[in-house]
């Protein structure tokens, strides 16, 4: 375009000649505004946001099946993360209350070092003499300690619920509801100490 370069001399030979700026596309516009603009420099490389994005705030989780279930899941992560204070007060309310067979999983689920803190406070007299009706906490307690190395079966009385199984099974009541449970405790008796066998 001769417009462009009638305002500047031809060079001199043997000299290096500097080109002006290209033309604006904008007549109203410099040189200078140009470069200072560096929003519009930026558009161009400047992703197009989705218009269809998901907010992940706006999600409705409170209407999700996973989150009404999500106490229990807790509750079942961290129970053996519980105080050894708080699950000897927990099994014991839960044998006060009849509630024998939640007191039973409530200590199938503790950890192997809150069990064996615990082991020695329990009323281990005190579910002997309520059996047959705590037969399955005996039961849950006679299966931890019979899995755990550092643990002696002595502490549960094995001859007093031997007692206990020969009264039950002796009367004329039906212990037939009781008979599964009494047959595994027998067992874990038996492998734990062989000497009761003979008697």
């Amino acid at each position: 375009d001769l417009r462009y370069f009638e305002g500047y001399p031809p060079h001199r030979s043997g000299a290096l000649m500097t080109l002006p700026p290209p033309p604006l596309t904008d007549p109203g516009a410099t040189w200078t505004s140009y470069q200072s603009e560096p929003a519009r420099q930026g558009e161009r490389f400047k992703p197009e946001r989705s218009r269809h994005g998901v907010n992940v705030q706006k999600m409705q989780w409170r209407n999700s099946n996973w989150v009404d279930g999500f106490p229990e899941m807790v509750s079942s992560m961290t129970i053996a993360d519980v105080s050894p204070r708080f699950a000897v007060k927990r099994i014991i309310l839960l044998y006060e209350n009849a509630q024998y067979r939640e007191a039973a999983n409530f200590i199938n689920r503790l950890s192997h070092g809150t069990f064996k803190t615990i082991l020695n406070q329990l009323p281990i007299d005190m579910f002997i003499e309520a059996m047959p009706h705590s037969v399955s906490i005996l039961e849950a307690l006679y299966a931890k300690v019979f899995l755990s190395s550092d643990c002696g079966i002595k502490v549960l009385r094995p001859e007093s619920v031997l007692m206990q199984l020969v009264k039950l099974f002796a009367g004329t009541g039906s212990p037939d509801r009781w008979l599964g449970s009494a047959r595994k405790l027998l067992k874990v008796i038996v492998l734990s100490e062989p000497k009761l066998k003979k008697a």
